[in-house]
């Protein structure tokens, strides 16, 4: 029984040390990870992937928390898988986010400029973006409803996309990539054959991302209208994929100290308890015309959408 109870003793002291020695070769490993000279106490950095659902679910959550009490804005969240996105550097699915703003908070019937009422939402959107970390990318997509040819709806959705990534790298979008894109009336997510259905169509959607590529692939899984005459006179050939271009916007760096300033001066009027609703609403709008008066660059970087009929 001695000799026994010696050998099981034995036995657990070697396997208390064999797991020693993995946890060891473990946390060398992770060690050897680190850059070198990298501070002692401070995680190691990350490879992108290995954020990328963590920052998603940040990123949901905030602008939950920074839209609370709007009601103009749907969330809807996908995955792209790996043998979907074909991203060497990212062996997991990438989250996608899709937020759609109602056209008619946004915009006056048929038309491109943004509504006084919707500068809050964008500074939600825009607030969210500052929080993010380097790299993520945004699509603001332009649609519409059926009303009016595919190549005028085409034309307003891309107006609308512009006015609202404009606005949004107006107020100083730095570590974010925005993109502009429209959609015209190609890819309904209502009827449009009721008022409500046509409301729902026209609208603008955010589409955000750990990389572009990802945002692509989703929307080359949307239904897109059937193939009819509008479509054969823009396009040529129904049988064909369409192409489309998403447009990179952007602000060249002479004009960032300007960016910089209205947003200080942004900040100020909302801390500003003394100024009344009128008040601070006409120092807002006031801003916001100097805003718009600051050129965007739409640089030779576009990305193509192509989607099957």
């Amino acid at each position: 029984m001695e000799s026994m109870a010696r050998a099981s003793r034995k036995c657990r002291y070697a396997a208390s040390f064999f797991f020693l020695c993995a946890c060891l070769l473990i946390a060398g490993e992770l060690a050897a990870a680190c850059p070198p000279n990298w501070p002692a106490g401070l995680p190691c950095p990350q490879e992108p992937w290995e954020t990328v659902r963590l920052e998603h679910k940040d990123r949901v959550q905030r602008l939950l928390r920074l839209s609370q009490g709007q009601q103009a804005f749907e969330f809807h969240e996908e995955e792209i898988a790996p043998s979907e996105h074909g991203i060497a550097a990212f062996p997991v699915s990438i989250p996608i986010l899709r937020v759609i703003g109602r056209q008619d908070v946004f915009f006056d019937s048929g038309s491109d400029v943004i509504r006084a009422e919707a500068y809050r939402l964008l500074d939600v959107i825009a607030e969210s973006l500052k929080r993010e970390p380097p790299d993520v990318t945004l699509f603001v997509a332009g649609h519409t409803d059926w009303d009016g040819s595919l190549t005028y709806n085409f034309d307003l959705g891309l107006r609308r996309a512009h006015s609202v990534a404009a606005a949004l790298v107006r107020r100083g979008i730095y570590q974010a990539s925005v993109y502009r894109v429209s959609f015209g009336e190609m890819m309904p997510i209502d009827t449009n054959e009721t008022v409500a259905g046509k409301a729902r169509n026209r609208r603008v959607e955010f589409l955000f991302s750990a990389h572009r590529k990802a945002i692509v692939e989703h929307l080359v899984r949307q239904p897109i209208l059937p193939c009819d005459e509008d479509v054969l006179k823009a396009f040529g050939d129904c049988r064909k994929a369409i192409s489309i271009d998403a447009e990179k916007v952007t602000i060249e760096p002479q004009f960032q100290q300007q960016v910089i300033e209205l947003a200080d001066a942004q900040r100020r009027i909302d801390q500003d308890k003394s100024l009344t609703a009128v008040q601070a609403d006409r120092e807002r709008r006031t801003i916001e015309a100097k805003r718009e008066r600051i050129p965007i660059h739409i640089p030779n970087e576009r990305v193509k959408i192509v989607l099957d009929p």
